[in-house]
């Protein structure tokens, strides 16, 4: 007799950074994380942008993006390691995936979302705060899960 294993199950929780949607498309993968302070790590869920002062010549170096910065991408979950030191590689998300990100505030459908230097979204338009995508899906309070289709290209609050 065989189990039956439910490809579109609604009961999986999400995982703050884990892709909502993955079809068939290429992920960057092998970006190096950089920082000046050697004991800093790199959780799943946040944002980064690239090292200006990189040197390497053969894959992306990024370093954490302040909430000013406009992201190169965000820190995809893995299941097999939740954060990252200096120096060791990981997977981003790039503007068009859909990710799971947790809600600082409620949100609605369709608003453009900001990140905090927590790494949750808010709809909240900060002045000088760099938009990172659009909810997907309704959170009606703060820790709710939104799904978020990054979007680098919104560009920062004025």
């Amino acid at each position: 007799m065989s189990q039956a294993f439910n490809l579109t199950g609604t009961s999986i929780t999400p995982k703050k950074g884990q892709y909502a949607l993955l079809p068939n498309v290429p992920s960057e993968h092998n970006v190096e994380f950089y920082s000046s302070t050697a004991t800093d790590t790199l959780p799943a869920g946040a944002f980064v942008k690239l090292y200006a002062s990189s040197t390497n010549t053969d894959h992306p170096v990024a370093a954490v993006c302040a909430v000013t910065d406009v992201p190169y991408g965000m820190v995809v979950y893995d299941a097999l390691k939740p954060a990252y030191k200096v120096g060791e590689r990981f997977k981003i998300a790039k503007t068009g995936d859909e990710v799971w990100c947790v809600a600082e505030s409620a949100v609605d459908v369709g608003d453009k979302l900001q990140f905090t230097t927590d790494w949750t979204v808010d709809d909240t338009t900060t002045s000088t705060y760099a938009y990172v995508g659009v909810a997907l899906t309704k959170a009606a309070a703060k820790g709710d899960f939104v799904k978020v289709q990054l979007n680098f290209n919104l560009g920062v609050a004025a």
